[in-house]
């Protein structure tokens, strides 16, 4: 502080504007700053959230452009049925009792040819099921196993998304993961009285479906560094499939964070926001609020589109400006304080200085020199306070030293009036001595004559 009050008065006069237009623009921007950073965080939740509805309604767009094939062709297999069903236990392959389905009096167990013309006509794939205790099972078919066989003998399952709704007697329409395979399915229950006996069933291959679904994710990815991925939120081993990915891949639900990140998802609202521990790009674990995610339940499929990014890459574009703001902040205030310093130099010092070097030549006595300023603002005024005061002490001086001379000239002749006056009085003294000693002489002479004569008389 001390240092400070050591400066000259222009330099604190420019240190003080600027300090004080820096606090200004400091805290403005401070806010500006705090203001972008939300908007950047705001928009790039708007961003993630948008990437994932797209890919909902891309998910929707398939899924209603395969049911619409789906449905087309369990129109074309289904006209292949026309007459009456019939379920019986009967002797099978192995010896043993099982169920038989027939149909307008045709045993259609084994019997593949409809199936397999079918599925040339189509590319669709068909099924019989027959009615065996509480499932159904598999007697004609032209779907293949993982190993290229048919899948006959096999059982539908109660597991079988469709299973309820058929035990019910109604059509279900839907995905299916068949030994290895996705399908669009129709299942039609075969009724008989109020009981199903048997089931019809087409599916159509959604391989090239899918793999259009996975690159149009990938394509529409939010940011470079982020991902567009579908979580499976069904039950059994479907759960935590992820598609979208380069790879098929799982989450694994024994690791910590894979598992919390599934069980988020499972619990999450349809549409939100996550700050997840797990992320999908790297299928690793990731610092808490490293990562932002936004979430749509795809609820026709039991999907969770997630649409996830690093929150560096959601605010590079913010930093970047930022950047550039605070350059532009400090360039300003860099040429704010050039152009105080010379404002301050020219306005203030230089005045001053000047102003300072008159009054010093005044203090040392010298009233000849003249004290000027060309302009009319506060240092204009003092100065020409100044001059006048310079004119007015320069006036009086010339007063002074008249009345000097004056006293002078009559002290001197006050002085040789003086030394005139001592002159003849010390002629008068002079001439009183001799008085005085011509009268002790004749006193002298008078006692002596007077001595003389009483002497005389005695």
């Amino acid at each position: 502080m001390r240092a400070f009050g050591t400066l000259p008065l222009a330099w604190k006069l420019a240190c003080g504007a600027l300090a004080a237009t820096a606090l200004v623009l400091l805290t403005s921007f401070a806010y500006v700053t705090q203001q972008l950073g939300h908007n950047a965080r705001a928009q790039g939740d708007a961003t993630l959230t948008t990437a994932a509805k797209s890919a909902s309604s891309l998910i929707s767009a398939y899924d209603e452009a395969a049911r619409r094939n789906a449905m087309r062709d369990f129109r074309g297999f289904k006209a292949r049925f026309s007459g009456t069903f019939a379920l019986h236990q009967a002797p099978v392959a192995d010896g043993n009792t099982g169920p038989v389905l027939s149909h307008a009096g045709q045993v259609l167990n084994g019997k593949f040819d409809v199936m397999d013309q079918f599925t040339a006509e189509t590319g669709a794939v068909a099924t019989v099921f027959a009615r065996t205790g509480d499932d159904f099972l598999r007697v004609t078919t032209s779907l293949l196993k993982e190993d290229g066989s048919r899948a006959v003998g096999t059982l539908l399952g109660k597991q079988h998304p469709a299973y309820a709704t058929l035990t019910e007697g109604k059509t279900y329409v839907g995905r299916a993961h068949l030994f290895g395979k996705t399908y669009m399915t129709q299942y039609e229950p075969i009724r008989e009285g109020g009981r199903t006996i048997g089931i019809l069933f087409i599916g159509t291959d959604m391989t090239a479906i899918l793999e259009q679904l996975r690159q149009g994710l990938q394509s529409q990815k939010p940011f470079a560094g982020g991902a567009l991925y579908a979580v499976d939120l069904r039950d059994g081993p479907p759960s935590g499939q992820l598609f979208g990915l380069e790879s098929a891949r799982k989450l694994d639900a024994k690791d910590p964070a894979a598992g919390e990140f599934l069980g988020s998802l499972k619990a999450a609202p349809d549409t939100g926001l996550l700050t997840p521990g797990w992320s999908g790009a790297s299928m690793s674990a990731v610092p808490v609020g490293s990562t932002r995610a936004a979430h749509v339940r795809n609820a026709t499929w039991n999907w969770m589109l997630v649409a996830e990014a690093p929150n560096t890459e959601i605010l590079a574009q913010n930093r970047q400006a930022l950047l550039m703001l605070w350059s532009a902040v400090v360039f300003c205030l860099a040429a704010l304080a050039a152009a105080l310093a010379w404002l301050t130099s020219r306005l203030i010092r230089k005045p001053i200085a000047r102003l300072e070097q008159s009054l010093t030549v005044l203090a040392s006595g010298d009233l000849t020199q003249p004290l000027t300023h060309q302009s009319d603002d506060e240092l204009g005024r003092l100065t020409r306070a100044m001059e006048d005061f310079r004119q007015r002490l320069q006036s009086s001086l010339g007063v002074v030293r008249d009345t000097a001379e004056s006293v002078a000239v009559a002290s001197a002749q006050m002085a040789a009036g003086n030394n005139d006056l001592s002159a003849r009085t010390e002629q008068q003294a002079s001439a009183l001595e001799q008085t005085a000693a011509s009268m002790d002489e004749l006193g002298t002479t008078v006692r002596h004559n007077a001595d003389s004569a009483t002497r005389a008389d005695a």
